[in-house]
């Protein structure tokens, strides 16, 4: 994914409008994504997103509780 222009343009705007974001996260949703494009059931690819964001969250100590 080294020549990768969305995902490179992804990370850019994650730096420029929400630096607080890791990379990695931005990277990892952005995988996530291309994996289940072409799925008819977008249901798959919004769960793994929630599970993603969710391990996030707790780590960032943001977040409602």
């Amino acid at each position: 994914m080294k020549n990768d222009l969305p995902l490179q343009a992804l990370i850019a705007a994650g730096k420029e409008y929400s630096p607080d974001v890791p990379e990695s996260l931005l990277r990892k949703a952005y995988e996530i994504q291309v994996k289940h494009q072409y799925e008819k059931d977008s249901e798959i690819a919004l769960k793994e997103m929630q599970k993603l964001v969710e391990s996030y969250i707790p780590a960032s100590g943001k977040g409602a509780k």
